[in-house]
């Protein structure tokens, strides 16, 4: 199985043997559509520049392994599934407070205008 930056090495690499530039757009355009067009100053360059930015976010430290990147889908998956038990809560918890909701946002109304009046 071929991963996507290997996909994307080979594409560059044949993107060099195309020599049109009107045809190089054409093949971006049908492979990514209108975001082909962002790409083709990075592809344009063929698999070593690929390559050289790989090998520099591999220097920086900002490649994530497969295990990483499967902790970060995890996580993302629990806090979307927290967030919406919050906003039940949140949403339960007002609906049994809104008289003293309520109550609470007149006396500030009432408060904000005698601060006004002084």
């Amino acid at each position: 199985m071929k991963t996507a930056g290997d996909v994307i090495r080979r594409i560059a690499a044949a993107l060099t043997k195309v020599h049109s530039p009107a045809e190089r757009a054409a093949v971006l355009l049908q492979l990514f559509g209108k975001s082909g067009q962002k790409m083709a100053t990075l592809l344009d360059k063929g698999k070593g520049q690929i390559d050289g930015l790989r090998d520099a976010a591999e220097r920086l430290g900002i490649v994530l392994s497969d295990e990483q990147i499967n902790k970060a889908d995890e996580t993302a998956d629990k806090l979307s599934a927290l967030k919406q038990v919050l906003e039940a809560r949140i949403a339960i918890a007002v609906t049994d407070n809104a008289d003293s909701i309520l109550e609470l946002a007149n006396a500030l109304v009432t408060l904000i205008g005698k601060l006004d009046e002084s």
